[in-house]
């Protein structure tokens, strides 16, 4: 009796784990492809093959499904920066091609950059954002910075500072390529000057 309540519990857990996800790559697709306010809670629940209750169940409304996604996608994104960059073992090249990859990465997904940076500043609050950058990008440029420093690679200034002109600088220049009538050579245009200001950050 006791293993087939363990059974049941799991299944519904996972069940419950599956009608998540759905709803989360339901988010992914309409939201990247119409954006969040063309977006109606049928379409949503449609494309997921679940129930409204359900959304209601895992997200209380829209905008938390919209929320729950931002986390996700900021998750993901480091992520594959961690995994793409994992190899390499200099500190410095490490941090100038994690903000590359960063921006190649946003570059190739319009839905991406649509969500992240067109459609969240109307939806959540100006905290929330905050929140949500400061745990997904202002720490890991913090850390990285931090090593850099304490292995005499880069001059002494404000961390804080400098980690929030450096994501600033990151989120401008993705509008700014996705904006461009050519992304890729504005890609590699921006990629060139990013590691021409960094590198403003070495000591002599």
């Amino acid at each position: 009796m006791a293993d087939h309540t363990v059974r049941q519990t799991r299944t519904k857990a996972k069940m419950s784990e599956e009608t998540r996800r759905a709803l989360l790559q339901a988010a992914r697709h309409a939201f990247g492809t119409k954006g969040y306010a063309n977006v109606a809670m049928e379409d949503l629940v449609d494309e997921a093959g679940v129930t409204r209750g359900a959304l209601y169940h895992h997200f209380s409304s829209k905008q938390g499904l919209f929320e729950s996604l931002i986390e996700l996608l900021d998750s993901e994104i480091s992520e594959l920066i961690k995994k793409a960059c994992s190899d390499i073992e200099d500190p410095w090249v490490r941090f100038i091609k994690s903000c590359q990859f960063y921006l190649e990465l946003v570059t190739h997904d319009v839905g991406l950059r649509r969500i992240m940076f067109r459609d969240s500043p109307a939806v959540l609050s100006y905290e929330r954002i905050r929140q949500i950058d400061h745990q997904s990008a202002i720490i890991p440029i913090r850390q990285a910075i931090d090593e850099l420093s304490a292995q005499g690679r880069i001059r002494a200034l404000p961390r804080d500072a400098l980690a929030h002109l450096i994501n600033g600088a990151l989120a401008d220049a993705a509008l700014w390529i996705g904006d461009n009538e050519d992304p890729i050579q504005a890609l590699n245009e921006a990629k060139l000057a990013f590691e021409a200001l960094l590198s403003g950050l070495q000591k002599a």
